[in-house]
């Protein structure tokens, strides 16, 4: 029976092989992971961003005097004008 010469060199083949699809697997892994979190980052700050866009535009909206019947005496009660049809 012949003996071999090449004990090893498969196993090494083989380890270098695991070690190069170990390594991109994790590259990959680590890349997803980070677009993920870029992602909800970005989500987080369009929402942010949203509100506060809203409570300004409520700001416009709302008039900050607090008005009363108060106010307006000096243009007298308001009344029902009568227009008789003539």
């Amino acid at each position: 029976m012949p003996k071999l010469k090449n004990t090893g060199s498969i196993l090494i083949e083989v380890l270098l092989t695991l070690l190069i699809l170990t390594s991109s697997t994790t590259y990959l892994l680590a890349t997803r992971i980070d677009s993920r979190l870029l992602f909800q980052v970005t989500l987080d700050e369009n929402a942010e961003h949203n509100g506060s866009l809203n409570s300004d535009r409520l700001a416009l909206v709302n008039d900050p005097v607090d008005q009363r019947w108060d106010d307006i005496a000096i243009f007298g009660e308001p009344s029902l004008l009568v227009i008789s049809a003539q």
